[in-house]
């Protein structure tokens, strides 16, 4: 073979070292530098931030500031939980990076750090709807703990240890918690339906009683307890305020021990249940308070004026919105009369066969005789 020749192949060997090197990143994810423990996100105010937009499998969820609240776009502009919202922020905020694994963009489908394929993509804007910043978490590490990640402006690809789990449904920035009562403060409840009304109360001994039971009917002590306490943690499942093909012909209501009174009006559409929700205080409010008066009574006048505000505060976050809860709960608001009762037992009839009564013996004929 000539000096030529070896010279050819010897380029040849050297050029396909060279594309093996260059798979490698992809193909073993090895890092092309390791780097030290830093942030991704250094120095973001969030102060400057007025709009996020989080998209998973291809659903966005826009998170944005309307005066001092963050709103869910997709959900009417229905207010954000300040406690998600804020850990949001301190998820992304905190999230440090390791090893560079590549700066090249031919790489980044592969590694899951694409708009397409990402897990979740995180975006930040400012009050002009201004980019600030954003990034993009794609797969996992397949040979060693970690998450690859990147800012979506760069093309450098990180792996991150620890990458936080960032919720993008629409209802992990709700707060879905309707009331939360204590049982022992339910005075009253009731029902009403299509097929009539029926209420409920709570005895000296804490046992729901049905105020009027039907003739040859005895109640279903488990049902009544059941629809009694709904209010003890009703939650909502999502939120609207399209009333299309909605007839509100139920009713729940349930007053509490210190005045509050709760009314809850419900349409059943398909295989789904809404709801409105209102509260009412109803009791005394005090027209002053002086520092001269008995604690016993300063405490009284503290608890109506708290009761009257909570329920306030209550009709000013759920009026206008329609509710949609789940089956369990909503079906417990629903029951009708008939489901919340049952038939008296009938006593046996005595039989020849159950009947207890000792029957003397008759004497034989010999001994008659």
């Amino acid at each position: 073979m000539s000096n030529k020749n070896l010279t050819i192949l010897g380029i040849v060997a050297i050029l396909m070292l060279a594309a093996a090197v260059g798979v490698t990143l992809v193909g073993r994810e090895k890092s092309q530098a390791p780097l030290p423990n830093t942030y991704l996100i250094p120095g973001l105010q969030t102060q400057n931030i007025a709009k996020i937009v989080l998209t998973s499998g291809g659903k966005p969820v826009t998170l944005k500031l309307e005066g001092e609240q963050f709103v869910i776009v997709e959900k009417s502009n229905y207010p954000a939980k300040l406690d998600a919202i804020e850990k949001l922020f301190n998820d992304c905020m905190g999230i440090k990076i390791g090893d560079l694994i590549t700066d090249n963009p031919a790489n980044h489908a592969d590694l899951g750090v694409t708009e397409d394929k990402a897990k979740t993509v995180v975006r930040f804007y400012d009050k002009t709807d201004a980019l600030i910043t954003g990034l993009i978490i794609g797969n996992s590490a397949e040979d060693r703990p970690g998450t690859y990640i990147r800012l979506n402006d760069q093309d450098k690809v990180y792996l991150c240890e620890r990458a936080p789990y960032l919720r993008a449904n629409a209802a992990d920035y709700m707060d879905q918690q309707l009331t939360q009562v204590e049982r022992d403060a339910i005075v009253k409840v009731k029902v009403t339906g299509p097929d009539g009304t029926y209420a409920l109360t709570r005895n000296d001994e804490g046992k729901v009683t049905l105020d009027s039971v039907p003739e040859g009917k005895q109640p279903k002590d488990s049902e009544l307890e059941n629809v009694f306490t709904v209010l003890t943690g009703l939650r909502f499942t999502d939120v609207t305020t399209d009333t299309a093909g909605l007839t509100f012909d139920y009713a729940y209501f349930c007053r509490l021990s210190n005045a509050t009174e709760y009314t809850f009006k419900l349409a059943k559409k398909d295989d789904k249940t809404y709801l409105t929700a209102m509260a009412a205080y109803t009791g005394a409010v005090p027209k002053g308070i002086t520092r001269d008066e008995p604690e016993e009574e300063l405490k009284k006048k503290e608890a109506q004026l708290e009761a009257r505000d909570a329920a306030e505060k209550f009709n000013q976050r759920h009026t206008g919105w329609i509710y949609e809860i789940g089956n369990w709960q909503a079906g417990k608001m629903t029951k009708s009369l008939n489901e919340v009762v049952e038939d008296i037992p009938k006593p046996e009839e005595k039989t020849e066969e159950n009947n207890d009564t000792p029957v003397e013996p008759q004497p034989d004929a010999g001994e008659a005789s």
